[in-house]
């Protein structure tokens, strides 16, 4: 029972951040200047180039590993690090057209790394699953910037002037309501452990509806 309650709290843990990081990538693209928020986006980039870098240099250190197998991994990561650079999409369309390139760099990028674990089983240690997680979460969080960095730009694009700026400072004030309740789900998550499954998952649910119609 202990086991099922810890896998159920660190799923429901898991969808807070992701809720969390939605709602703060929101608010700080409606409360930002330009530059700021290109800022935030470089710097997801950068830290998944990174992570991409260790685990580049983290294959070709690997002892026992086929020549061509490294080779086909370095191939998959330099690829990987073209399709996220991105150009400048100054508009909704174009960046939902990088969205879509980079999603898709992602989905060949993974398609590739499951097809070499496969192949290398057992060898894959602890130190690689680590660094495979770290990817993930970088991965995920320039995902939740383009979602923040793109509904801006649609909102702009419905609204101008006086009517824009209103509509800017509700949505900012909603988001940020949304994430302070998310911060205070996750603490009296960590504080009820043995109800959460009664208490927290439902309000999990409902704050992401409420996420989810922040822009309807």
């Amino acid at each position: 029972m202990s086991e099922r309650i810890e896998r159920l709290r660190s799923s429901v843990d898991g969808t807070l951040k992701t809720l969390e990081a939605r709602a703060e990538a929101l608010r700080a693209h409606f409360r930002l200047t330009k530059e700021k928020r290109a800022e935030r986006i470089n710097q997801r980039i950068q830290a998944l180039c990174e992570t991409l870098d260790r685990l580049r240099a983290e294959a070709r250190r690997r002892q026992g590993l086929a020549s061509e197998t490294k080779q086909k991994f370095v191939t998959a990561v330099d690829e990987l690090k073209v399709q996220i650079s991105l150009g400048k999409a100054e508009g909704a369309d174009l960046l939902d057209a990088e969205r879509k390139r980079i999603r898709i760099g992602f989905r060949n990028f993974e398609g590739s790394v499951a097809r070499l674990r496969a192949q290398t089983r057992p060898k894959v240690d602890a130190a690689a699953e680590a660094l495979m997680h770290q990817y993930a979460h970088a991965r995920d969080a320039l995902n939740v910037e383009l979602e923040a960095a793109a509904t801006r730009l649609k909102e702009e694009a419905r609204h101008c002037g006086a009517a824009f700026q209103k509509r800017r400072e509700q949505l900012t004030e909603r988001a940020g309501t949304l994430q302070q309740r998310l911060a205070d789900q996750r603490k009296r998550l960590a504080q009820k452990l043995k109800q959460f499954e009664s208490e927290a998952k439902p309000g999990v649910e409902q704050i992401g509806k409420a996420l989810k119609q922040l822009f309807a």
